[in-house]
């Protein structure tokens, strides 16, 4: 992404905005605090520019180059000695960590991760290095799932942004049970015909809710998703009878915040005030090309406070499990707001050598670091060696979530008999998919709010673009349509998710 960006700046490229805006979809609350939000707006942007030294536009352009060139050059020795701190510190933390089963989970996905990327001579195994801690909690905490009915509709949701560092999804599916990852899929990890590609595939591994790759898109997805999830809250739930009632949590790296798509996407979920999504920042400072000071350096915590969000930090996203912990809890006290959760670590965490280096990025350790690294976090077992201790903990959280699938099977039978009617709404749309239908252009019942405009009504709240194209189509595959392509992209995500 470094590469990209400093390509782009060099021709000169423009930079990508978006700003369209969006209010068809309303959920319960919203409409109260949006004069309050757009009163706040002004404010937010001028402590942003406050924060912005003016150019100084009589530099000439090679001044401007020749300047350019020399901050890269600093930045970079910068970059070295922040470097040298960060693994120093590193190294007197990870073997201080005393052997428990917060630090025996946490090692077991890394090394999973290690050694599954080691076999295959290929994968990025710094991002689930780092990334450990935030998977552990909530995979054997926080998320309500059952890895023997992954599709139970209920389910949190929990998407890899950062798909590129997939193993640590796929450590995390097999540790918690789902028989999609056996130990022999972490072992064919990226090799031909596997159930555990280069990337998260949905359609190839059961428990993989949205298939991840380009930066950005995986938490435009997650959105979608949690707008989904309020969408359907506020249809079909009624009091006493809970329907749908999850969150949807997300990975992200720097990478994904660089990308246009992430900016837009993370807008609209401040603008619907989407208290239930809870995204990560695996905040490492390193891209595939080396540190981001290199070409990224504006403040993404104020950006996401301008979007409306509720911004929070872990300092020490390595080994502080339980500030990982206290950050959910005070994310899911925020009802009203979607939270990002910045959390520093180090990317390769533990790996001697190349911890806190784009080295550790998109490249196996090797065998001789692998060993060092399990010296250095006390890790006493062989590849692909995992404790029951750790199976028990993991495995523990997915027998819980088969027992809240339960309950929520006794809601949905008591609703099938309380409210027949949204009942049968719910199965045909949420449960069966089907949710488009052939209807004539114009005709009453194409949309009985808007006789005559011809555009299908598929669920009440759902956001239509009214356009004489979407007839018999539907908007979702308009190709022609007039309205603004942005606007297109995320209700795009938002009927992904919905599907």
């Amino acid at each position: 992404m470094t590469s990209k960006v400093t390509a782009a700046a060099i021709l000169g490229a423009g930079a990508y905005s978006a700003s369209s805006a969006i209010h068809a979809f309303v959920i319960p609350g919203q409409a109260a605090s949006q004069q309050t939000q757009v009163q706040q707006q002004p404010q937010k942007v001028r402590r942003l520019r406050a924060q912005e030294n003016p150019a100084d536009e009589s530099h000439s352009a090679s001044a401007a180059l020749a300047a350019g060139a020399f901050g890269v050059v600093a930045v970079s020795a910068a970059a070295g000695r922040k470097r040298g701190q960060r693994v120093s510190n590193m190294a007197s933390s990870a073997t201080a960590v005393a052997t428990n089963v917060d630090t025996d989970c946490v090692n077991a996905i890394r090394f999973l991760a290690v050694d599954a990327i080691n076999k295959s001579k290929s994968g990025h195994p710094g991002a689930p290095m780092g990334q450990a801690p935030i998977g552990y909690v909530l995979f054997a905490e926080e998320m309500n799932f059952n890895p023997a009915d992954p599709a139970w509709i209920n389910r949190d949701r929990f998407v890899l942004s950062s798909g590129h560092g997939c193993m640590l999804q796929y450590a995390l599916l097999h540790l918690t049970g789902y028989s999609s990852v056996s130990m022999d899929d972490i072992k064919q990890f990226r090799q031909w015909g596997s159930k555990t590609p280069g990337h998260p595939e949905n359609f190839e591994t059961a428990g993989i809710e949205v298939t991840t790759g380009p930066l950005g898109m995986g938490i435009s997805n997650a959105v979608g998703l949690a707008a989904a999830e309020a969408h359907n809250a506020a249809v079909y739930n009624k009091p006493g009878l809970p329907l749908i009632d999850h969150y949807t949590y997300c990975i992200m790296g720097d990478g994904c915040m660089q990308e246009g798509i992430s900016h837009e996407s993370c807008a609209y979920a401040g603008h619907l005030g989407l208290g239930k999504l809870i995204a990560f920042w695996d905040d490492n400072g390193i891209t595939i090309d080396g540190h981001t000071e290199l070409s990224f350096t504006e403040n993404v915590a104020m950006r996401f406070e301008a979007y409306g969000w509720q911004v929070l930090t872990v300092e020490d996203g390595n080994t502080d499990v339980n500030a990982i912990r206290k950050a959910i809890a005070d994310a899911k006290a925020c009802t009203d707001k979607p939270t990002l959760i910045r959390v520093k670590t180090i990317i390769g965490y533990g790996s001697p050598n190349k911890a806190d280096s784009h080295d550790a990025h998109g490249a196996p350790l090797g065998a001789d670091e692998a060993k060092a690294t399990r010296d250095q976090l006390g890790w006493k077992y062989g590849e692909f060696e995992v404790p029951n201790s750790v199976y028990d903990v993991f495995k523990a959280r997915g027998t819980a979530g088969a027992k809240t699938q339960e309950t929520w099977n006794k809601v949905w039978t008591d609703y099938q008999q309380k409210e027949p009617a949204l009942a049968k709404q719910f199965q045909r749309i949420v449960v069966d998919k089907k949710t488009s239908r052939r209807v004539r252009s114009g005709s009453a019942e194409s949309n009985p709010g808007r006789p005559g405009q011809g555009n299908p009504t598929l669920v009440s709240g759902l956001p239509q673009c009214y356009c004489k194209h979407h007839a018999r189509i539907g908007w979702w595959l308009c190709g022609s349509c007039p309205v603004q392509h942005d606007t297109h992209e995320v209700q795009w995500r938002f009927l992904e998710g919905l599907l």
